[in-house]
């Protein structure tokens, strides 16, 4: 009887469209609590997790395309700002130039746990350099999934000499495209994560021949509302300061994206509700950081 059910419901997936909803952030730029500031107002990871908490369809992707560390090197913060993507169970997550800022051991050392993706970046730690994992696979809703990701080489332009000096972009955007050609053609739905900006992702879609569905975009903070299509590849990002959370619903069959919607879902530091958890995370962080400053 058993075998029956998995066979029909096999049956039922195959036949009919199935239905999935990405969501995304990008430029966290280390703000996990929000502030009021009248010139740049906040919302902070504190409201985006209280809706995460709150989501009841398991059919979900969850992705971050990086810059979610403080631009300058705050090491305790960096540390809280990964726990949460462990906690949020992250699909994937990239890196963007100011990830580095607190030292690149904290990334190798949870690339695996976190499933930390880039195609392009190797990075140097004590003469040796690493590789972050260059791509996931991932089935939701019996819906097959190919996730890489790029980062463009001027992302890099602002960051210290310290900091380019340990990373290599390697010029390997053939290779990649071939592999996400191997991938469409087993009917895969294939999404790259880009911290290159929106004109780079603009133009990277014209030389991908049609091999990506989507581009989950980074760096630049665009604020990218509705459904804006390249070459049949549909480009998102989510603006600035983690006030954003981009939320793409795509209803696929037979490895096609047959219809879409992206839209945008805003927070407000004094109007949304706030995570529990968050919020006693925040607490742990101000006690860890006064106490480091004691000991100063």
């Amino acid at each position: 009887m058993k075998r029956l059910i998995f066979l029909i419901t096999v049956f039922i997936l195959n036949i009919f469209p199935a239905k999935i909803t990405i969501f995304y952030n990008n430029s966290m730029n280390g703000h996990i609590d929000g502030c009021t500031c009248k010139a740049d107002p906040k919302s902070g990871f504190v409201t985006k997790a209280y809706y995460l908490e709150h989501l009841i369809n398991t059919n979900n992707l969850l992705f971050d395309t990086g810059d979610f560390f403080d631009f300058y090197n705050q090491k305790i913060k960096a540390k809280y700002i990964l726990q949460i993507f462990k906690k949020y169970k992250y699909t994937a997550i990239t890196v963007g130039e100011q990830d580095f800022s607190s030292g690149n051991n904290i990334i190798i050392k949870n690339k695996n746990k976190l499933n930390i993706i880039s195609y392009n970046l190797l990075i140097k730690m004590i003469n040796k350099n690493f590789k972050l994992l260059p791509y996931i696979t991932k089935k939701v809703n019996n819906i097959n999934f190919f996730i890489s990701a790029n980062t463009h080489p001027s992302t890099f332009k602002y960051s210290t000499k310290k900091i380019k000096k340990n990373i290599t972009i390697r010029n390997n955007i053939k290779d990649l495209i071939k592999l996400y050609k191997k991938y469409k053609q087993k009917n895969y739905i294939t999404i790259l994560l880009s911290h290159s900006g929106f004109e780079n992702d603009k133009k990277f879609s014209k030389i991908q021949n049609n091999n990506i569905d989507i581009i989950i975009g980074g760096h630049s903070q665009s604020l990218i509302k509705g459904n804006i299509k390249f070459n049949k590849t549909l480009i998102v990002q989510a603006g600035n300061n983690g006030n954003y959370l981009g939320k793409l619903d795509i209803i696929v069959k037979n490895g096609k994206i047959l219809s879409y919607n992206n839209s945008i879902i805003s927070f407000s530091y004094t109007k949304s509700p706030k995570s529990k958890y968050i919020l006693n995370l925040l607490k742990q962080y101000k006690n860890e950081k006064t106490k480091s400053m004691i000991l100063k």
